[in-house]
């Protein structure tokens, strides 16, 4: 199966690029190309022009901002939202969720990747 490619929100560790990189999970970071400080609306819309999956740890607006674009029929390749922890512990959730439930899954959807056992 392919992974697709992760978009890191500025919220995120950028050490986390190279926790998933090790993982064979291909992300970039808000930083690295120059979206720092930009809203939550051109973040997703970003992602969602290169067909990423943006994570964050912005949970509340992000879902929010999900529903609104359901509501507007816009679409985008998912978001995953998380609560902030080590980069090494969010990479293996998110290897989880690509192992177990993205294939389930059609996009848009917003959801939390699932807890290690």
């Amino acid at each position: 199966m392919n992974t697709p490619k992760l978009y890191l929100n500025e919220n995120v560790a950028v050490r986390l690029v190279d926790s998933l990189k090790e993982l064979c999970i291909e992300a970039i970071h808000t930083e690295r190309v120059s979206n720092k400080g930009v809203d939550d609306e051109f973040q997703l819309r970003y992602a969602a022009k290169r067909g990423f999956i943006l994570v964050t740890h912005n949970r509340r607006d992000f879902r929010e901002l999900h529903n609104k674009w359901i509501k507007m029929e816009k679409k985008h390749s998912g978001i995953l939202v998380m609560k902030p922890n080590e980069p090494e512990y969010l990479a293996k959730r998110i290897k989880l969720f690509f192992d177990r439930d993205y294939h389930t899954l059609t996009p848009p959807f917003c959801v939390s990747p699932p807890p290690l056992d």
